[in-house]
């Protein structure tokens, strides 16, 4: 534990001696600024405490706590994307055996460079599509849906007749798209990246081996050479 206080001391110190530097570089002198020597020091010792008082035990049940909140609270957002969905819908459910299909199809072709390109350049114009598709999805939900997933958030934006006034405006959000169009093109994609860069140092070993035989084979002709000309002398 006195250890500990030591290190928290040096650190301390550290951070006095490194804000003064900073203050006479760059001729910093509003002392109650919070980027001051002491605004910093308030700080650290408001949240880990003085260095009496150090208690690496507190110091780490605290930031785990802290990790702890928030993947609960991102498991919660997680399910409730999950549970607002009805996966019973058809053309969910055609959205998914297309990205199925599509998966086994990136695999399948992964010797084949010319359409692995065409494929992932295809890939690439969905995901680039996905705010068109968004908003005509938007538009035409009744259509082919039960309930509205492509969702609209209200932003504020600058009325162009009145320029000193804001009015909401409607702004395409997108989250229901990006999760269920664009990040599994992205996974796909980033498969097919993968695919190729194993492909490429494949054939770079091969190449490489190819050639280490290659001058292999050279250097015994060479000294085979060698020693039958100092025969022949």
């Amino acid at each position: 534990m006195e250890m500990l206080q030591q290190v928290w001391s040096d650190l301390l110190n550290a951070t006095d001696e490194a804000f003064a530097i900073a203050e006479e570089v760059f001729n910093l002198k509003d002392t109650s600024s919070p980027s001051s020597k002491e605004g910093a020091a308030r700080r650290m010792h408001t949240y880990l405490g003085p260095a009496e008082g150090f208690n690496a035990t507190d110091i780490a049940e605290r930031f785990f706590a802290e990790g702890q909140s928030q993947w609960n609270e991102f498991y919660i957002m997680l399910m409730g994307f999950f549970h607002s969905i009805d996966w019973t819908e058809p053309w969910i459910i055609g959205l998914g055996c297309f990205h199925l299909l599509l998966l086994v199809l990136a695999i399948s072709t992964r010797k084949h460079a010319n359409f692995q390109l065409g494929l992932f350049l295809a890939i690439m114009a969905a995901i680039y599509s996905a705010e068109t598709l968004n908003n005509l999805a938007a538009k035409h939900w009744k259509k082919f849906a039960t309930q509205m997933y492509f969702d609209k958030v209200i932003s504020l934006e600058v009325c162009e007749i009145e320029p000193n006034t804001i009015r909401p405006g409607p702004v395409q959000h997108g989250v229901f798209t990006s999760a269920m169009w664009s990040s599994p093109l992205l996974i796909v994609g980033c498969i097919m990246v993968i695919q190729t860069l194993y492909s490429a140092s494949s054939l770079l070993i091969k190449v490489k081996r190819k050639e280490f035989i290659q001058q292999a084979k050279e250097k015994r002709t060479a000294e085979k050479a060698e020693t039958e000309t100092k025969k022949g002398k």
